[in-house]
């Protein structure tokens, strides 16, 4: 028995928009924890060198992401 939508996924390119979705999703997962970070530090009343810091990654994380969430530059997008 074959499965003609797994063979038309294939073809259509699908697995590689797969394989970009769970990239961004890492990077959204990386985010919430930075994001996460600060909220503790801020918590402790401390560390406001390191807060700024983990703060700066989380905005340059959330910016990469929402450029790979464009549509025009999903896989297989044609400007």
């Amino acid at each position: 028995m074959t499965n003609d939508n797994a063979d038309s996924a294939t073809n259509t390119g699908l697995p590689a928009l797969l394989a970009y979705i769970q990239e961004v999703q890492n990077r959204a997962h990386r985010l919430a924890e930075a994001l996460e970070a600060v909220n503790f530090m801020e918590n402790q009343g401390g560390c406001d060198s390191g807060r700024y810091a983990v703060s700066m990654i989380a905005q340059d994380l959330a910016e990469e992401i929402a450029i790979k969430l464009d549509s025009i530059n999903l896989p297989g997008a044609t400007a």
